[in-house]
């Protein structure tokens, strides 16, 4: 399916819109409501920016100032350092700055994982990622105030074109971070061609009733609640909603 032959641009961002917020579940953003029980600091970071867009914050915004700890330790309890500017800009978001416990808390933390070069260091999806993450922590760190910036390696990194939001210049050129056949994971590719501005991947939308999902997750519970083997996907899927609705929002704004 590729919405863009017969969905008005605007009625798409209603209906990704709308998805996004269907996981939000009692006001905690989840990746999904249905296979996922605990939030991800990087979907609900993706979720608060669509949020503060259409000015909604509200919907999340107790979760947030709620929030204790910088890491979400969901992938097999590894302390990610790209959830350290994720949590930050959720903060901004919620309209803290950084006298907040936890922009506190968060901003002594990431001064303990610099490596040599004065950038982060540390595994994101079991893999090192340095320019990802420095740029979420410079980011984070903007958001709520602070001027203080950490270099960015002048390496390649698989997941530097899925931070789209700011310090481009700091990209060095490679392999996408994912095949472009693969169609688990389908918010990586939305998020690097939002990075290129080559065409959004429209076909990348649209199962059944709803636009977003994911598949084959390593930490989803695809269990029904008959306890049986489910299919091994969640539709729709929070960050995947995120992604494409900010790529087009822009889009929108442009052609306007």
């Amino acid at each position: 399916m590729d919405p863009s032959m017969d969905i008005p641009i605007d009625l798409l961002l209603d209906r990704l819109y709308d998805e996004l917020v269907y996981c939000i579940k009692d006001g905690v953003p989840l990746p999904n409501p249905h296979v996922y029980r605990r939030p991800w600091h990087r979907d609900a970071a993706m979720m608060a920016m669509v949020l503060e867009r259409v000015g909604e914050t509200e919907l999340i915004r107790d979760w947030i100032l709620n929030l204790e700890a910088p890491y979400d330790r969901n992938n097999g309890g590894i302390e990610e350092p790209d959830n350290l500017g994720q949590v930050l800009f959720q903060l901004g978001v919620a309209g803290a700055d950084h006298s907040h416990p936890l922009a506190t808390k968060t901003i002594e933390i990431a001064k303990t994982r610099l490596g040599s070069e004065g950038h982060l260091v540390g595994q994101t999806d079991f893999a090192f990622h340095p320019v990802y993450q420095t740029k979420w922590l410079n980011y984070g760190l903007k958001r709520i105030g602070l001027n203080e910036r950490y270099p960015i390696p002048k390496q390649y990194d698989s997941y530097s074109a899925l931070f789209w939001m700011d310090d481009k210049e700091s990209h060095v050129a490679g392999p996408p971070s994912i095949d472009l056949g693969n169609t688990h994971y389908p918010y990586l590719q939305w998020a690097e061609a939002h990075f290129h501005g080559t065409p959004p991947p429209y076909e990348l939308l649209g199962r059944g009733k709803w636009l977003t999902w994911e598949s084959n997750a390593s930490h989803a519970d695809y269990t029904p609640a008959d306890g049986s083997l489910g299919e091994p996907i969640c539709t729709p899927h929070s960050w995947h909603a995120a992604e494409a609705w900010l790529y087009l929002d822009e889009i929108r704004e442009n052609i306007g």
